[in-house]
């Protein structure tokens, strides 16, 4: 949960800034510096496959806690380190594959200086004009990478979650049945498998668009560069707002999470029910007066 937390933080403090930043100026306005050009993607693109690849993670660590409790409880009881071993494990996998997902990025990623000349530079206070964009040896090297995102961000989470989600339904119906607190567990999961479904597939199939060029060229049109753009940053939105959907789905509707947390934070708790009875109570009397 924490480090779901982190890439869902780093999403929201680096990725969706830059890209409204790049999408709202045309151009890159953060100077002639090549290296922050390649830092901007390859970050991004390490806190998307950072937030699926945990994501799907949390999802396999359900099915093993569900399905095969008794297996994972006697592991678990005869070696208590080594699973905290083992998740750790888990993490620095997770960071170390989306780093390398996101080395090409940082390789062919190039920025463009574009100097003005003086009567432009008087006349708008701008003295270049920069861009950052992929620059990839051959247009097969851009479409065989979307590819590769899409399997790794996209579709291999999407089977583990799917797959793992169905089978931990199907245990909850044979273990309780006319149970509602099953039926609210069933419901959480295929809310969660929709709601990353419904978030990354538009920005993923918009990729893949691009790079097989089926999407129209908007070099000579700018009235196309702009639908262009509006899509895409409506598909980027989808994407960014499981970053928005995350802490609900996996922190305020989990139990374990809110009762470890009153543990952990009793203080905090007690204040916070403390003003919410107050205030209650102060409702109450001005209904009554």
């Amino acid at each position: 949960m924490i480090n779901l937390s982190l890439s869902d933080l780093l999403l929201c403090l680096v990725t969706m800034p830059l890209t409204l930043m790049e999408l709202v100026c045309y151009s890159w306005p953060l100077g002639n510096y090549p290296l922050l050009c390649k830092l901007a993607g390859s970050l991004e693109a390490v806190s998307i496959y950072c937030s699926t690849l945990t994501i799907a993670s949390i999802a396999v660590d359900r099915y093993h806690l569900i399905v095969q409790p008794v297996a994972n409880h006697r592991s678990r009881r005869n070696q208590p380190q080594s699973s905290s071993w083992w998740s750790l494990l888990q993490l620095c996998c997770i960071w170390i594959a989306s780093g390398a997902l996101a080395c090409p990025l940082f390789l062919f990623r190039t920025l463009s200086h574009n100097p003005l000349p003086g009567e432009t530079v008087k006349l708008l206070g701008i003295s270049s004009v920069d861009y950052c964009f992929e620059d990839w040896p051959a247009p097969y090297w851009s479409l065989a990478y979307s590819i590769g995102s899409s399997v790794f961000q996209f579709i291999i989470p999407v089977i583990v979650i799917i797959l793992t989600h169905a089978s931990i339904c199907a245990r909850l119906s044979r273990r309780f049945r006319h149970n509602n607190p099953r039926n609210k567990t069933q419901q959480l999961l295929v809310a969660i498998a929709a709601t990353f479904v419904s978030c990354w597939l538009p920005l993923n199939l918009f990729n893949l668009m691009d790079s097989a060029g089926v999407l129209p060229s908007t070099a000579n049109d700018r009235w196309q560069h702009e639908v262009k753009l509006t899509i895409y940053a409506l598909c980027h939105l989808a994407g960014m707002s499981s970053a928005c959907i995350n802490p609900v789905l996996y922190g305020w509707l989990n139990q374990n999470l809110r009762a470890d947390l009153v543990r952990l934070f009793p203080r905090l708790v007690r204040s916070v029910n403390n003003k919410t009875s107050s205030n209650n109570q102060t409702q109450q009397v001005t209904t009554c007066v």
